[in-house]
């Protein structure tokens, strides 16, 4: 295990730590697995080959653009027939990896839109030509760090954090009996789980964990309503713990699971999907 150090600069704006070509590696030349301590962006100009992330292959050929987060076990390995060539630079500072989240660039969607590729290989090509000498240096490498993050997040399209939100209401939908958590959800639909949980919030109102709950408490209220099981049979089937169903159920309706099966034998009583605060 290779493990890659750069003097880290621990502040808000971002960093150039390195920036290089990869000119013409050798078919088949493995690297790795290199653990860093820093972000790594990478443009593929020619060939193509396969990065493994925490053990799950990616491939990429001529045109990808994509990132490598801090403390991700990574190897790097060129195709086995053709060569290729790429440009990559390594990144700092604490805005990177809040823009990477932002973005939806994690490590098990590290990939950037494909419109980001031009600007990104632009603006490392202006790095690798810069005089080192020009007291502006840092200021403008920091600029260009820039131009190519905000492009990622202007690339990544709302209607994708929209599709990814949708899809974990209806993950949510069809496995609200298994023991699903925030992180295998977020998981799921390729977002970090800190950033899932922001923007699931920011769109239903909910976070994802009271949206879970409050999905499985309506699931419950309709077993309930159609009877022929027990309180406990019924905390089973919608995937909660028996022992805090009734406090959970209690809490969202107001009454307890057996208050709720009495009041559906009147028709007085308003229907659970209007009681639910908000």
């Amino acid at each position: 295990m290779i493990r890659e150090r750069f003097h880290r600069a621990q502040r808000e704006t971002p960093v150039l730590c390195h920036c290089a070509r990869d000119e013409s590696l050798p078919a088949g030349i493995c690297y790795g697995p290199v653990i860093r301590d820093i972000f790594i962006l990478e443009c593929c100009t020619e060939g193509k080959g396969t990065v493994v992330i925490n053990g799950v292959e990616f491939p990429f050929r001529a045109g990808d653009c994509f990132f490598l987060l801090p403390d991700d076990t990574v190897i790097h390995t060129a195709d086995p027939v053709t060569s290729r060539r790429g440009v990559w630079c390594a990144l700092d500072g604490l805005s990177v990896g809040k823009t990477l989240a932002r973005a939806g660039i994690t490590s098990a969607q590290p990939f950037a839109p494909p419109e980001v590729f031009s600007v990104a290989l632009a603006q490392m090509e202006e790095m690798l030509s810069d005089d080192g000498t020009d007291p502006g240096l840092e200021l403008r490498q920091s600029a260009r760090i820039s131009m190519i993050l905000g492009n990622l997040l202007r690339t990544a399209s709302p209607s994708k954090v929209d599709a990814a939100v949708r899809r974990a209401e209806g993950i949510m939908e069809t496995r609200y009996y298994e023991p699903l958590t925030v992180a295998e959800i977020a998981c799921a639909v390729g977002m970090d789980r800190a950033y899932f949980s922001t923007v699931f919030k920011e769109q239903t109102g909910f976070s994802p964990h009271r949206y879970l709950c409050r999905l499985r408490i309506r699931k419950a209220c309709a077993f309930l309503e159609n009877g022929g099981y027990g309180v406990g049979q019924i905390a089973t089937l919608t995937g909660m713990d028996p022992q805090n169903f009734a406090r959970l159920f209690k809490r969202e309706t107001g009454m307890t699971p057996l208050e709720y099966r009495s009041s559906r034998d009147t028709t007085k009583k308003r229907r659970f999907y209007h009681v639910l605060p908000d």
